[in-house]
């Protein structure tokens, strides 16, 4: 193999992980704030003490620190938490191999061409995102991909229905979008500084 085909594998490579990691971050907030979990619930339908302690038990949950409450929820959702938290581990698993991987391959002089890509890439996410209808791609595409059951369907006598309803995760995906904007934006002022103080620092 060539140098240049390795040099496009590991700029790919690293344009890859580098995207993960970056969308990763916001996507955890998305998963353990406690605060954003009560920003997004029906605070008008349920009263705050089970919504807190729901909110506490099912991020416990996802921690591994605790199971979730009978008492609380259904044997539908657990089911349901539970394949949730499974595709979780496997992102966590993906974010530490892409951090590996920008140990490995990071280089200060690319980082201002792959964070203009990856602001191109999250851009489209964004237009995607403001154009597709979230309701038919959530219920009837994301779901059908990531999951082989329809535990995922709650009713209104199940605490999903108040945590989590469909803005829940249009306002998350709109975290994640800007937040991954905002740590790319970082990263391209970070590279573009870097890059002159190279070459003030190397003027005689």
């Amino acid at each position: 193999m060539n140098t240049y085909i390795m040099r496009r594998i590991k700029s790919i490579t690293l344009f890859v992980s580098l995207l993960f990691l970056i969308l990763y971050i916001p996507l955890t907030i998305a998963i353990y704030s406690q605060s954003w979990y009560e920003f997004n619930y029906r605070n008008n339908t349920i009263d705050s003490k089970t919504s807190i302690s729901a909110i506490e038990n099912v991020i416990s949950f996802f921690l591994y620190k605790d199971k979730l409450d009978l008492n609380i929820w259904s044997k539908k959702e657990i089911r349901h938490f539970s394949d949730v938290r499974n595709i979780y581990l496997f992102l966590h698993i993906f974010a530490l191999l892409s951090f590996c991987v920008l140990l490995f391959l990071f280089d200060k002089r690319k980082m201002k061409k792959i964070s203009t890509y990856i602001f191109v890439v999250i851009l489209l996410l964004g237009t995607l995102f403001y154009f597709i209808d979230f309701s038919y791609f959530w219920n009837n595409i994301f779901h059908n991909i990531l999951f082989y059951n329809q535990d995922w369907i709650y009713t209104q006598n199940e605490m999903s229905y108040f945590l989590f309803p469909e803005s829940f995760f249009v306002n998350s995906v709109v975290l994640i979008i800007l937040g991954g904007m905002i740590i790319n934006l970082l990263l391209f002022l970070y590279s573009l500084f870097s890059s002159k103080l190279n070459l003030f620092s190397s003027k005689p």
